[in-house]
């Protein structure tokens, strides 16, 4: 019997997605990526470093972060939560706020309990996030919906510019997130203890900026970075998203490392 066409292409992402994993700390042997030309897909993960169901889920986004993401537009961001922080192992990375946004998308998903690793799609769609089949399966159908929001983010200096146009109605809200790429920890105690544990798009830093007028929203911004992040992996990432959680568009931009602030 033929598969059918939908299981042949979910087959296919995840042997591609695990042939990545395997080459990507030689990038020498990445094969080429041609160019997306979709709207960005934002792809959210709950992670900790006290879970040992994550380090594959961490890995998977990762690959996204170094552009290995089977030619999906993908912006990742990856929230460190802090419900894991009692069990033996703090994790540096995370925030109460990053557990407060997990839990607001329980409201929306109406999912029993928050749970790691937890990967959401656009605000839109939730899975497992240790399942590259069923991450790349909801990315893909993200990527097919139309983005009415057109977001373009701009890092001047020890500034940034946040320009956003949606093509509806409504006073979504505009989010602002940090990233570090690149980022790795030995883990001394609970459930990854011994291993050592590596990080890409761990968010910083996240704030809502306010509410679209009109369709529009502009702003200039100034830096508030921290001494200890690496400025040469650093990214700024804009999204609109409505009160149900969806996200109506996303952008991004890497950071000059000579041309920010620190405190």
């Amino acid at each position: 019997m033929f598969m059918r066409a939908g299981a042949r292409f979910l087959l296919l992402s995840t042997l591609l997605v695990a042939v990545f994993l395997l080459i990507g700390a030689r990038p020498e042997l990445q094969p080429p990526q041609p160019a997306a030309t979709s709207a960005p897909v934002l792809v959210e993960l709950f992670t900790s470093e006290g879970c040992s169901d994550c380090p594959p889920a961490d890995d998977l986004l990762n690959a996204m972060a170094r552009g290995q993401a089977m030619n999906f537009n993908v912006i990742p961001l990856a929230f460190h939560v802090t419900y894991w922080d009692q069990d033996g192992w703090r994790d540096r990375f995370s925030d109460a706020r990053y557990t407060e946004r997990q839990q607001d998308y329980q409201g929306v998903f109406h999912t029993p309990s928050i749970y790691t690793p937890q990967t959401v799609v656009d605000g839109a769609f939730e899975t497992v996030g240790n399942s590259p089949r069923n991450v790349f399966g909801l990315i893909s159908k993200a990527a097919a919906e139309p983005k009415p929001a057109s977001v373009k983010v701009t890092a001047n200096g020890d500034s940034v510019l946040i320009e956003v146009h949606d093509s509806r109605p409504g006073s979504p809200r505009v989010w602002l997130a940090i990233t570090e790429d690149d980022l790795t920890t030995d883990v001394k105690a609970g459930e990854n203890r011994s291993r050592t544990l590596h990080h890409s798009a761990v968010v910083r830093q996240i704030e809502s900026l306010g509410k679209l007028k009109d369709g529009a929203f502009s702003r200039t911004l100034p830096l508030k970075l921290k001494n200890d992040w690496n400025r040469n992996k650093l990214h700024v990432v804009a999204f609109v998203q409505e009160g149900n959680g969806h996200v109506l568009g996303a952008g991004t931009t890497r950071l000059s490392p000579n041309a920010v602030a620190s405190r």
